[in-house]
């Protein structure tokens, strides 16, 4: 009995060492659970609005445009004067007297 008794000791080592193991493991499952769920709860929003502008986006992507602007870059001096020039003859020859 005296020489069973080292080995009755190393199974119980074992067995407490594998308790133990599967105790680390369902300790570091609840932290990765919770850690997880804080993530989605701090990117809930972002993807919230990611999907109400995907459907915004497909409601509105058929709507046309009720107003159309264009943008037209700024006038040179000269062509400002050739402009002017331009609306004066046609001034001139319109309301000029004839012979």
């Amino acid at each position: 009995m005296a020489g069973a008794a080292p080995g009755f000791q190393g199974r119980d080592i074992a067995t407490l060492g594998s308790a133990g193991a599967i105790q680390q493991a369902q300790t570091q499952a609840t932290l990765d659970a919770q850690r997880e769920a804080n993530r989605l709860a701090a990117y809930e929003p972002y993807e919230r609005l990611g999907y109400m502008g995907a459907g915004i986006g497909n409601v509105l992507g058929g709507m046309q445009g009720q107003y159309q602007t264009t943008v037209q870059p700024n006038q040179s001096a000269l062509q400002q004067a050739m402009g002017i020039l331009g609306t004066g003859i046609g001034a001139y020859k319109t309301f000029a007297p004839t012979n």
